[in-house]
């Protein structure tokens, strides 16, 4: 952890760590300019800071010292000095806001019409719409966030005609501005909506979703989606294609028809995957993914295959990436590798941990190589070369100790260490009765786990036929339990060796 300093608490120090180099630089440029910045006392005191980047934990980096560098000779003024890390902290949230600004040219146009519109050049005016336009239609994929902007764009449309009176025009521009906001309104409300389903099914305690789902009980999507289909405009098309998304999405919470759904999403994903942004195909490919985890949970075993197969096609196509440029979320390795080692595709699942071990967010390379080889190692039932893989993993990070709990515990249980096992167990029982970072929801559900291994360590010491049925047919109905498969495994591996003797 670094050292922390006088200055570690500003925001603008809190802030300024974040940045890269090259950001630290233009930054520098950036309050070098007299059209941002006309301040030399801030330029001379961000001089001297970007020397301690990118730790800034130089014991040296005092109040008094940095107050000096910029008004030598002057007694130090507390209120003074805070002003100028107010003034810098103002001016990176400038700099944030221009970055922003930089990744869409969608809203530099969108600006630059607010501007030109503001200054009543009709001439001008028209002529930069026709072009944002053209340049709308021309572009091959398309991202909910596109019907917005539409929307802008017409509505800036629709004031400007309204100023001119130019009343004949009105009702068309207000009849796309209207399709274009709805389209924006259902794609990400049916997204919030489908998920909210999802959440009533697998959550203990779930919220009322009765106001969200009268909006989509009482509204009929299909035909919606097949007027838009009669149309003849590249909006429309456009639309169609996320509206359809939206419309299997849905039907994926079906109690009749959702593994038809899942077919249909999966397959309209695929093949429209050149027309559709790379963020919705991310977002529609962890919903298959989620509807694939809640069948395994229902003990429907045949979509195992179906959840690595979606889950190789997110990283093929470098989805998981979208948001983190080169990291990998912890829970999307853990998930990936577990579902790689369900299919006993070890192979792959050694390649991934080799490839992706120096990958993943907030964890090291360390870690994650032990981590991934502890659990592949079990797999392979050398449990020996997991408990040594185990033993190295140092991090506090609270699902790697949950993981770490339980592998260690069927690693005892395999290896017939009866009083580590059960000792690993109450260590657990207490971890997980103290900490409070774990939703209810997961906690019942390891719970459950502890209790059905300790009654497997009994039986399997002293089995019992009518108490191992009572057992089995448990965790067979168990939804919110971990490790199912191998508990059920466990299970019958009791009553074989019953029945031998």
């Amino acid at each position: 952890m670094a050292e922390k300093t006088e200055i570690s608490g500003f925001d603008f120090i809190k802030l300024l760590k974040t940045f890269s180099r090259k950001e630290v630089l233009e930054f520098s440029k950036f309050i070098d300019s007299p059209f941002y910045n006309n301040h030399s006392t801030l330029i001379k005191l961000f001089k001297e800071l970007k020397k301690y980047y990118p730790g800034f934990c130089d014991q040296r980096l005092t109040k008094k010292y940095l107050f000096n560098i910029v008004n030598k000779g002057v007694k130090y003024n507390d209120n003074l000095f805070r002003k100028y890390f107010s003034l810098l902290y103002k001016l990176s949230e400038e700099y944030l806001n221009i970055l922003e600004i930089r990744k869409s040219d969608k809203s530099f146009d969108l600006n630059v019409l607010r501007q030109i519109s503001a200054r009543n050049t009709d001439s001008i005016f028209n002529k930069k719409l026709k072009e944002i336009k053209k340049k709308n239609d021309k572009e091959k994929k398309t991202d909910s966030e596109d019907f917005y902007y539409l929307y802008d764009l017409n509505n800036l449309n629709l004031k400007n005609n309204i100023r001119k009176s130019k009343l004949t025009d009105i009702n068309s521009v207000l009849i796309e501005s209207v399709e274009n906001l709805f389209t924006y309104f259902i794609s990400y409300a049916g997204y919030g909506y489908s998920q909210l389903v999802t959440n009533s099914k697998t959550m203990s305690n779930p919220e009322d979703i009765r106001r969200v789902e009268f909006i989509f009980k009482n509204f009929d999507l299909k035909t919606y989606i097949e007027m838009l289909e009669n149309r003849e405009s590249v909006n429309s098309s456009k639309a169609v294609l996320i509206l359809k998304l939206i419309y299997y999405d849905l039907k994926l919470n079906s109690d009749t028809d959702s593994e038809t759904a899942y077919r249909n999403l999966k397959e309209f994903l695929i093949s429209n995957s050149e027309f559709l942004d790379k963020k919705l195909i991310h977002l529609y490919n962890k919903r298959l993914i989620v509807f694939c985890m809640i069948r395994q949970l229902n003990n429907i075993n045949s979509y195992d295959r179906e959840l690595f197969d979606n889950f190789k096609f997110m990283l093929d196509n470098r989805l998981f990436f979208i948001d983190d440029g080169s990291k990998l979320l912890l829970n999307d390795f853990r998930a990936i590798l577990y579902s790689a080692m369900s299919n006993n595709d070890y192979d792959w699942a050694e390649n991934f941990i080799a490839e992706f071990k120096d990958k993943v967010s907030n964890m090291s390379e360390s870690e994650m190589y032990h981590f991934g080889m502890s659990s592949l190692n079990f797999n392979k039932k050398r449990f020996e070369d997991s408990l040594e893989h185990l033993s190295k993993i140092k991090t506090k990070h609270v699902y790697f100790l949950i993981d770490t709990y339980i592998l260690k515990s069927k690693i005892f249980y395999e290896l017939n260490y009866t009083d580590s096992a059960i000792s690993v167990t109450n260590a657990f029982r207490h971890f997980l009765n103290r900490n409070t970072l774990i939703s209810e929801n997961i906690k019942k559900g390891l719970l459950i786990y502890l209790v059905i291994f300790k009654k497997l360590i009994k039986l399997r010491q002293r089995p019992d036929a009518f108490k191992l049925e009572i057992l089995c047919d448990k965790i067979s109905g168990s939804v919110n339990i971990r490790n199912k498969v191998w508990l059920r495994e466990k299970c019958d591996d009791i009553r074989k060796n019953s029945e031998k003797k």
